[in-house]
């Protein structure tokens, strides 16, 4: 019937996706892993409509997000072309910082405190969200 739910317990429907954003925080390539392991992906914001409801739903925390430019060039997890895709970088955002001391630049990006997109190192402990069709 119509009050079936189509998003698993914990997860939360817009549009015609599901999404879980973790309690756990982790690196972006085990944060990834996870979300596959939950037949699911890192969260693709293919509007300004879908990024406002993840506003809604980040409280304010700092979570990875499923875009990267490990190769060189940025690219959304699902292969959705990230030219097509609007952009919510902070100001000054991507810049590739290396004053971290980790090592390298930053190739993954958080939505840094729930809001607008930061790059950051790829090892930095953050929660993150994953995103499924509805089934």
């Amino acid at each position: 019937g119509l009050t079936d739910p189509t998003c698993s317990m914990g997860w939360a429907q817009y549009g015609q996706s599901c999404y879980y954003v973790s309690s756990n925080s982790q690196p972006w390539n085990a944060s990834k892993k996870d979300c596959e392991d939950k037949k699911a992906h890192l969260v693709v914001i293919n509007d300004q409509q879908e990024m406002n409801f993840l506003r809604g739903i980040s409280k304010v925390s700092d979570l990875w997000i499923g875009l990267t430019d490990a190769d060189g060039t940025w690219k959304w997890v699902d292969g959705t072309p990230y030219g097509i895709t609007p952009k919510f970088w902070e100001s000054n955002q991507p810049d590739d910082w290396t004053g971290h001391g980790l090592g390298g630049g930053e190739d993954c990006v958080e939505l840094r405190g729930g809001h607008e997109w930061n790059d950051d190192h790829c090892s930095q402990r953050y929660k993150y969200i994953c995103e499924k069709k509805v089934l």
